[in-house]
């Protein structure tokens, strides 16, 4: 259903954007004084840091939830997560404000499809283990609810010419409050 909602709305971008010239916006785009050789050197080496930092990142999560008593399933769920989202949020914001809506969207929706569908598989190929049912019910359903109503909002601004504005965004950030005040409300009892 991801993938259908995901191919609707490129397919949707696609037609919008194939009447306008896509030339002066690539040549825009280029960054000045960067030359191939010292872009995949920066992308080595920021993957390199990303993997040790991820390595950082697993053990410090682990750590707080052994001293502050937590499942890590929800330091998971939470810090991690956000840390996690940290460089897409960075990478949206600076989309969004270059005037690239379109590719923050890509970056949104591309890293969920990413995350489902390549990232959560490997560690049930690696080690399989137990499962928390609650997961199933309470995230993933949520995770498929968000999508819809993204994929509502996307449609509705695609049909109407506008954009996903302010309101819509306020829309997620209070969602995202009230599912992390039901993550602590959890952690207490």
């Amino acid at each position: 259903m991801l993938i259908s909602i995901t191919g609707f709305f490129g397919y949707k971008i696609f037609q919008k954007r194939i009447k306008s010239i896509l030339v002066p916006e690539i040549e825009e785009s280029k960054v000045a004084g960067i030359n191939s050789i010292q872009a995949i050197l920066y992308l080595i080496l920021g993957l390199a840091l990303l993997i040790l930092s991820a390595q950082v990142l697993v053990g410090a999560a682990s750590s707080i939830a052994e001293q502050l008593g937590v499942s890590t399933a929800i330091i998971g769920l939470t810090i991690v997560a956000l840390g996690t989202s940290l460089p897409e949020l960075a990478a949206s914001i600076t989309c969004v404000l270059k005037g690239h809506h379109d590719l923050a969207i890509g970056n949104i929706v591309g890293s969920n499809l990413l995350n489902l569908l390549a990232v959560l598989p490997f560690p049930g190929l690696l080690s399989a283990g137990p499962f928390d049912p609650s997961l199933l019910y309470r995230d993933y359903f949520g995770v498929l609810i968000l999508t819809l109503l993204l994929a509502f909002f996307c449609h509705r601004a695609i049909k109407k010419n506008k954009m996903i504005g302010r309101i819509n965004g306020m829309i997620f950030l209070s969602i995202y409050g009230g599912w992390f005040t039901l993550m602590l409300i959890q952690v207490q009892s």
